[in-house]
């Protein structure tokens, strides 16, 4: 279509100037190679804008990645061990009207450990400022001894503690993400329930019923990041509002023949106490 077009344009043009037939073929063939001249321009033009769009799209990628890569922000698993105080009261009522009461203290230390994850998110390209959340889950195994009615007892449990944490991260050293030494600010809840209860003494051996307790906190620390590996101190203020169990009866026994009336309770105060975790960010 487009060589008959020439061909007539030539013609008009050239036969209204006197050229000869020679003439005119020779200037439609220069007017084809002009216009293949110019198709052959227009797709390397659009050869070398695919080519600009793909190495652009390619660097946008390529940044992406590496800004993921870089960033704070993520999941995270671990594990997590706290030394903790725990302060048990026992009130020991030995008659009918269970008005009789004998009580006793003990305090003790304990280490407990278990697991710990959650996530966490930085705000703004500094990421020097963000939220954490995490739970806690573990266990361990905790003793009391009292001395009453001259002799001393002993009672043991088995904690299961389950938390959750949610703290404000302040990161005031950094290089390039990769290491950081930040501060944390928060509150947090844990749910303890103390099962398998056992009592001893003087030869004797008895079983206790569970105990159930929960606090609030406040809790304060820090943490050091070194790439996608996290380590965190932390203080939790548990006992420090008064934070404790209802008192809980745990055992009862009532013989009226022989006239014997037995019944235990216990309250127990969570102490303040130190954590430390170790978490893998994803």
């Amino acid at each position: 279509m487009k060589k008959w077009f020439l061909y007539g344009l030539a013609i008009g043009v050239l036969g209204l100037s006197g050229v000869s037939a020679d003439d005119l073929d020779a200037e439609i063939q220069k007017l084809e190679k002009e216009n293949k001249l110019l198709e052959l321009k227009q797709k390397q033009k659009e050869l070398q804008s695919n080519q600009d769009n793909a190495q652009s799209n390619g660097k946008q990628k390529t940044k992406t990645k590496a800004k993921s890569k870089d960033s704070k922000n993520g999941f995270f698993v671990g594990v997590e061990g706290n030394v903790s105080g725990e302060k048990m009261t026992m009130f020991v009522y030995e008659n009918k009207d269970f008005t009789n009461v004998t009580a006793g203290e003990a305090t003790s230390t304990f280490f407990e450990g278990g697991l710990v994850g959650g996530y966490q998110h930085y705000f703004g390209q500094a990421q020097r400022h963000g939220i954490k959340v995490s739970a806690h889950l573990y266990s361990g195994y905790d003793s009391w001894k009292f001395n009453m009615f001259d002799s001393t007892n002993t009672i043991s449990y088995i904690p299961i503690k389950l938390g959750l944490d949610v703290k404000y991260l302040w990161d005031f050293w950094q290089i390039d993400v990769k290491q950081t030494l930040g501060l944390n600010v928060g509150l947090g809840y844990q749910f303890d329930y103390y099962a398998g209860g056992k009592g001893k003494g003087n030869g004797w051996t008895q079983n206790y019923d569970g105990i159930f307790t929960s606090d609030f906190y406040p809790v304060v620390g820090l943490h050091y990041y070194l790439s996608r590996h996290q380590f965190e101190l932390l203080y939790r203020f548990g006992g420090i509002f008064g934070m404790s169990s209802d008192k809980k009866r745990i055992y009862q026994k009532i013989d009226e023949s022989d006239n014997y009336y037995n019944r235990l309770e216990a309250k127990l105060l969570t102490q303040s106490y130190l954590t430390f975790n170790y978490a893998y960010r994803f």
